[in-house]
């Protein structure tokens, strides 16, 4: 696949789960999350979104982190070049 920058490929969903796992048990990830005021995503090496912070949830108008765990920034912030590649945007 072609990307620019990154690797294309993505981790399974049993891999997301457990980078998330690890993310939500980190208690220095938390601190991070919970004490940054600005936009803080943390991703994997994918660059797939593991953990937002509140602020950056607000600022996407949603209120579960669900919602963006997996997807690469390109692709929760709506980049209008997310879907040219077959992998995603990276």
């Amino acid at each position: 696949m072609n990307t620019y920058f990154a690797t294309p490929e993505r981790v399974t969903e049993s891999e997301l789960a457990d980078e998330i796992e690890f993310v939500s048990q980190n208690p220095v990830i938390s601190g991070l999350l919970h004490s940054v005021g600005g936009l803080l995503a943390i991703l994997d090496e994918h660059l797939q979104v593991v953990a937002l912070n509140e602020t950056f949830l607000n600022m996407l108008g949603l209120d579960h982190p669900e919602q963006t765990l997996g997807l690469r920034l390109g692709e929760i912030m709506h980049c209008a070049h997310a879907n040219e590649e077959p992998a995603g945007c990276c």
